[in-house]
C-alpha cells in the first residue's frame, strides 16, 4: 500500500494475505447496532437497558460555579506558574481551555489590569460531544485559539472562577525518540465489524466468503500517537469482547487489506483522518453478540 496524502509519517505495514487475511463475506445493509460509539451534543443520556442509564453526558449549557476563596492576583501567579512551566509527564492528564482567557488570567496575575477574568467558557471550542471523548473544532490551533494547562492548575482555576461547558481533557503520550506531546484532535475512524456466525470457533479458522457478514458501525476516534493495540483494547471494550480475540485492518482501500501492528502507532501505520478499520473478532461460541 502506498503513502497516503495527509498520513502522519508512517507506511502501513506489507503482509502476507494468504496467511492472515480475514474471510470476509457480503456486504449485508448498514443496519447500526443497539450500542452506538458516539452521541450529539444534546444527547444527555446513554440508554443500557431499560430502566438503566450510563452517566449523563455533559452538554454546552453546564456551569460549575467557583467553589472556594480566591487568593489575590499574586499568589495565584505562585500557585500556577511551575505547574504551566514543569516539562510534560507521560500518562498525566491535561486540560484545553481559551488561549484568550489564559492570556487575560496571566495579564489580571501579573498585575497589568485590575478586572479578574471571567468564568472559563469552553463552548467555543467544541466541536462535538461524544460518550468516549469531547471533540474540539480541527480549525483551532493550538497557542492561538486553545491552551493545554495541567490537571493542578485547572483545578485551581474552576475552583476560583468555575467554568461553563465541558471539560476538555486529554492524555500526554510519550512517542519517538522520548518526546511527549499533548494531541488534541484525534483521528476519526469509520469501523467495519466483521461478525463470524455461530459455527466458527477462531478468527483464523476455516470459513468461506459466504460464512461472515459485514456490518457499518459508527464512528471511533483515537491519536495518530496511539498503539494500534491500545486501540484495540478500547473497541474491544465497547464490543463486549477480549481483546485478545481482536484483530484490526487497515481498511483505507476496500481491496486491499493490512493487518495493523499492534505494537506501532496510528501514524507509523499511516492511519488518517476517516480511515476505514475492520475489525475482525473472534465469535464465543453460545456467546449473544452485541452487533
Amino acid at each position: 500500500m502506498s503513502e497516503r496524502e495527509g498520513g502522519e509519517g508512517g507506511v502501513a505495514m506489507d503482509v502476507d494475505e494468504a496467511s492472515v487475511s480475514p474471510v470476509v463475506g457480503e456486504n449485508t445493509s448498514p443496519a447500526l447496532p443497539e450500542a452506538s460509539m458516539e452521541a450529539s451534543a444534546g444527547d444527555s443520556d446513554k440508554v443500557v437497558e431499560e430502566g438503566e442509564t450510563t452517566n449523563r453526558l455533559p452538554t454546552l449549557d453546564d456551569v460549575e460555579p467557583p467553589k472556594g476563596e480566591v487568593p489575590d492576583p499574586s499568589q495565584q501567579l505562585s500557585l500556577c506558574m511551575d505547574p504551566l512551566r514543569a516539562p510534560l509527564v507521560p500518562n498525566t492528564d491535561f486540560f484545553v481551555i481559551p488561549a484568550r482567557w489564559l492570556r487575560g488570567w496571566q495579564n489580571y496575575a501579573q498585575g497589568n489590569v485590575h478586572s479578574p477574568p471571567p468564568m472559563i467558557d469552553t463552548t467555543p471550542l467544541i466541536d462535538k460531544i461524544t460518550p468516549d471523548i469531547i471533540l474540539v473544532k480541527k480549525e483551532l490551533n493550538s497557542s492561538v485559539d486553545y491552551e493545554i494547562i495541567p490537571h493542578v492548575v485547572w483545578n485551581y482555576f474552576t475552583n476560583w472562577y468555575g467554568f461553563k461547558g465541558p471539560e476538555v481533557r486529554r492524555t500526554a503520550y510519550e512517542g519517538q525518540p522520548r518526546q511527549v506531546s499533548v494531541p488534541v484532535h484525534p483521528l476519526t475512524m469509520p469501523l467495519t465489524l466483521f461478525k463470524y456466525p455461530n459455527n466458527v470457533t477462531t478468527a483464523t479458522g476455516p470459513a468461506s466468503a459466504s460464512h461472515g457478514v459485514k456490518t457499518e458501525y459508527e464512528k471511533f476516534y483515537a491519536f495518530a500517537i496511539e498503539k494500534a493495540g491500545a486501540v484495540k483494547e478500547k473497541i474491544a471494550k465497547k464490543l463486549c469482547v477480549p481483546a485478545e480475540s481482536l484483530r484490526l485492518w487497515d481498511f483505507y482501500s476496500s481491496s486491499q487489506l493490512v493487518l495493523m501492528d499492534d505494537k506501532k502507532t496510528l501514524g507509523e501505520l499511516n492511519i488518517v483522518e476517516n480511515n476505514a478499520v475492520l475489525v475482525e473478532y473472534e465469535h464465543p461460541l453460545g456467546k449473544k453478540i452485541p452487533f
